[in-house]
């Protein structure tokens, strides 16, 4: 069955169904569609003004066209702008101004912006299912477009729920094996086995992976994402020979589709030295991971996502070999390219910023190391919230280096904010501090 996922996107372009537009849109001529959308930008700027109906959904269309040709920033202006306008004259809930709201999630998260991308996400996919039902294909592009703002955010069983709504709608909608369909088991089995469910996400995993590779062929996209993400919860699971043997297939299945330097065989070959670090074959994942962050220097470039990504495993990998001493120079610099790069507050450089205060942890070097963690920590409370995992990991990481340090005030000042984080994680209101620790004693140590 052929994927009409341009099809689906095409639907995203408001005025898609002007000919001019649609031919050129069924042709893939972009730079066409922004030719004929600026021309008659013009003319309805100057006949019905800047608030006029057809100039804001012309506007959308525009930064539609800048968004697919990679110009995130760019497209944000004038999606932004026609969001506020149709918001203004067409109202919030209006087809329109909920297409627009979902247009620009995308761009917002092409930013880094997830948490901004997951609201106008959340807003489009709730004015949509009012309009035109759960099932409609404009609801559940918003659903998926918020699953994965949700994954991005490390909102593992929002993002697992909300795929698998999307996948029981394209199921009715579309059939079992359509490509869409396929697509979101294979998220929702990723999402699952990332949020404590791993025999769940397993199960949906190896249906997906057989699904696809009978439908779509063993060499077709959803097969290798299904297989790159079945093989990821093996290695998790610990069954590192079958995880090497299924990512090793989407990698060589990527090659000959794609060539040694696209993404997605990158992307792949870092993943297979992942999985082979994880089964403790840590010169060949070296090798493997070696190759895939030069494949990703030379195709995009340093400071792109999958580049850091490859790399940080290489180190990750040569930590394991070597011990923290060797690779901490090459942590200090990632970390410092990073925050002039990306900005000091990226999810990115955050992750960076991580492993290092590991490291300095390990050296003994633990002042250090606590405001690495201190950093994280703040991050992750104003982003994922004080209860999230990513949150509590650097609390209990901050409360170690506290402990070798022998501040004792700070490590129980740290391990009351777990606590308190922990109990309202179950619902629990976590109870007033009457001055003591709970031990008979205040907390200057004298007794009560």
């Amino acid at each position: 069955m052929a994927d009409n996922t341009d099809e689906i996107m095409k639907r995203e372009f408001i005025l898609s169904e002007d000919p001019e537009i649609s031919r050129l849109l069924d042709s893939g001529d972009i730079g066409g569609v922004i030719v004929a959308v600026r021309e008659k930008l013009e003319i309805s700027r100057a006949a019905a003004g800047p608030y006029g109906r057809e100039t804001l959904l012309l506007m959308h269309d525009m930064g539609m066209c800048i968004h697919l040709l990679g110009n995130q920033t760019g497209a944000a202006g004038f999606l932004a702008s026609s969001l506020e306008g149709l918001d203004a004259t067409m109202g919030a809930d209006s087809a329109e101004a909920l297409a627009a709201a979902d247009s620009l999630g995308e761009v917002e998260a092409g930013l880094g912006n997830f948490a901004r991308a997951r609201e106008l996400h959340a807003r489009a996919m709730a004015g949509r299912e009012r309009l035109f039902g759960p099932t409609d294909f404009r609801t559940v592009t918003s659903m998926m477009n918020l699953g994965l703002a949700c994954s991005a955010l490390g909102l593992r069983k929002e993002e697992s729920e909300l795929f698998r709504r999307a996948h029981a709608a394209s199921h009715e909608t579309l059939g079992r094996i359509h490509p869409r369909t396929l697509k979101c088991l294979t998220r929702m089995g990723d999402a699952l086995a990332e949020s404590g469910d791993p025999q769940g996400g397993r199960e949906a995993l190896e249906r997906s992976y057989e699904l696809n590779r009978e439908a779509l062929g063993p060499g077709s996209q959803g097969a290798m994402d299904a297989a790159d993400s079945l093989a990821k919860t093996l290695t998790a699971a610990g069954d590192h020979h079958a995880a090497c043997r299924i990512v090793s297939g989407a990698l060589k299945a990527a090659e000959e589709l794609y060539g040694e330097l696209h993404p997605n065989t990158l992307m792949f070959r870092t993943h297979l030295g992942i999985a082979l670090a994880a089964g403790g074959e840590l010169e060949e994942a070296r090798l493997t991971l070696v190759k895939a962050t030069d494949g990703c220097m030379r195709s995009m470039g340093p400071s792109h996502t999958s580049t850091i990504n490859s790399m940080r495993n290489l180190l990750r990998v040569m930590r394991l070999k070597d011990g923290p001493g060797p690779v901490r120079a090459a942590y200090e610099e990632l970390s410092r390219i990073l925050d002039e790069s990306t900005g000091p507050d990226s999810n990115v450089a955050i992750d960076i910023a991580e492993d290092l205060g590991k490291i300095m942890a390990e050296l003994g070097e633990f002042e250090r190391a606590a405001e690495l963690f201190r950093r994280a920590i703040s991050h992750h409370e104003r982003i994922l919230g004080p209860g999230h995992e990513k949150t509590l990991e650097n609390m209990r990481f901050l409360r170690s280096a506290l402990h070798s340090m022998g501040d004792g005030i700070g490590e129980m000042e740290i391990f009351s904010r777990i606590m308190q984080a922990v109990l309202l994680n179950q619902g629990i209101e976590y109870p007033e501090s009457d001055g003591t620790d709970g031990s008979g004693c205040d907390t200057d140590g004298g007794l009560l």
